[in-house]
């Protein structure tokens, strides 16, 4: 078994906490014994991947990354070109693709691949004597391409990659003065393209996501909002015990994007606490690990891949708890759903073998 756990201790056994979390929790929300089932595969081949990762040396992530990000990119592009069913008044919710009898969401994949990709720009080219037409097409325009791609029928993933993105950049003492003037300007024109695309199309998810951020602003919560608000003040501080949930047979997606709320529903206010205290000593045990690494390539993997898992995880908890407008984000490792798994799984395979490096003394002083 020695063999198998690869890597850091602390970074296995919350991952253990929180998967074993996510079957009891999506256990209680499934509808049949095969949407259980299906959530079950989606583990266990995670856990393959993440031991395959996590005993495969990172540098071979280096040129590796090429390949993910360009396969990304194809995926992403064949998504977008699907047609549309001839429905009066459907959403353009083009998100998935088949691989394989699979059902795979390339958005997943590209923000995993983008930080690869970013990752291995920083370590290999000397970009602090780099002109601005250069910085451009080794950092910028990689981020462009993959926000544009995924802007109009996911936004929230749009928005993360651009925060991930950012922060990578910015923790390998990239030229900030360009760093800004690039985000402030792409803000401002996001902005408006928000705007843009919300008076050109009329069956849009664009439009969805920009009455939810008005509705926020308003003060005015959505219906899923207020239905995970109401478990939340149900599960209170003693909770209604596993499988006992009451608005898993009324919240959308409770066993995805709003998964926080009936495991405060259900295992209490405590319940919730616990599991956002794993992904803080996550994200703390990998700032530490950093702190040591001299290596600038598994430097910034070990961090931008580590963020990304964290953010995502206190974005899905903030729109349970009704703090931002509601984004369709996965809970890392704890709600259902394939892609997000594979991937999350994937990344904590590759933070693992970082780890690993790490206390064998061989990148860092």
């Amino acid at each position: 078994m020695k063999n198998i756990f690869n890597g850091d201790r602390v970074i296995w056994v919350i991952t253990g906490f929180l998967t074993s979390i996510s079957c009891l929790v999506v256990f209680s929300c499934s509808t049949s014994i095969n949407s259980l089932f299906s959530h079950v595969f989606h583990l266990v081949s995670g856990f393959f991947l993440m031991v395959i990762f996590s005993r495969t040396h990172y540098k071979y992530l280096t040129n590796g990354s090429l390949f993910f990000f360009f396969f990304s990119i194809v995926l992403l592009i064949i998504v977008l070109l699907k047609p549309l069913p001839n429905i009066d008044g459907i959403i353009d919710s083009r998100r998935w693709i088949q691989i394989f009898g699979f059902s795979f969401q390339p958005s997943e994949l590209a923000k995993f691949s983008l930080i690869l990709l970013l990752s291995r720009n920083l370590s290999v080219i000397d970009h602090k004597k780099m002109s601005a037409k250069e910085h451009f097409k080794y950092f910028y325009f990689p981020i462009l391409l993959v926000v544009a791609l995924i802007f109009k029928t996911n936004g929230s993933t749009a928005m993360i990659i651009f925060f991930s993105s950012f922060i990578v950049l910015f923790i390998s003492d990239f030229n900030l003065k360009r760093l800004l003037q690039f985000y402030s300007f792409n803000i401002i024109l996001v902005a408006l393209g928000i705007f843009l695309l919300s008076q050109l199309t009329t069956n849009s998810r664009v439009g969805t996501w920009e009455g939810r951020i008005n509705n926020y602003f308003n003060g005015e919560n959505s219906y899923q909002i207020n239905i995970a608000k109401k478990a939340i003040s149900t599960g209170k501080w003693n909770g209604l015990g596993p499988g006992k949930s009451v608005q898993k047979h009324v919240l959308p997606h409770a066993s995805s994007d709003f998964i926080y709320a009936i495991l405060i529903e259900e295992y209490s206010i405590i319940g919730g606490m616990f599991i956002l205290v794993l992904y803080l000593v996550f994200l703390v045990r990998i700032i530490a690990i950093s702190l040591r690494i001299k290596l600038m390539f598994p430097y910034l993997l070990l961090l931008g891949l580590g963020i990304l898992i964290v953010f995502q995880a206190f974005l899905n908890i903030g729109v349970s708890l009704g703090l931002m407008p509601v984004t369709g984000q996965t809970l890392p490792l704890v709600s259902k759903g394939g892609s997000s798994i594979w991937i999350t799984c994937i990344s904590i395979g590759i933070i693992l073998n970082i780890t690993s490096q790490y206390k064998n003394n061989m990148i860092y002083d």
